[in-house]
């Protein structure tokens, strides 16, 4: 069981860079305010941050406080939140910033 959740608390790591680095790519190539301005690099410091709410649910499965579907359930519901604001900064040619993603 303990290396079961040292997996999925990698898998949780690795879910989250993939996320937050796709996310980042899509926005930063079909963006309007991307397109407009020209700017198609990525934000590896927006990344990083967008990272970290994957890290504390890693750290946490990891560690045996919550059960493995409870992690698993926070994995999911942190992607759908960073796709949705990523999704809506899209849409609403408006930049993104670290403090929006999650507060919006």
């Amino acid at each position: 069981m303990r290396r079961m959740r040292k997996w999925l608390a990698g898998l949780i790591v690795g879910v989250g860079v993939a996320t937050a680095l796709l996310n980042d790519w899509g926005y930063a190539t079909y963006s309007s305010l991307a397109r407009s301005s020209g700017d198609h690099s990525l934000d590896l410091g927006t990344d990083v941050a967008a990272a970290v709410p994957f890290l504390v649910i890693a750290f946490v499965v990891a560690r045996r406080p919550i059960t493995l579907a409870a992690g698993i359930v926070a994995t999911v519901l942190v992607v759908a939140t960073l796709s949705y604001r990523y999704f809506v900064a899209w849409t609403d040619s408006s930049s993104l910033s670290v403090l929006a993603i999650f507060v919006g």
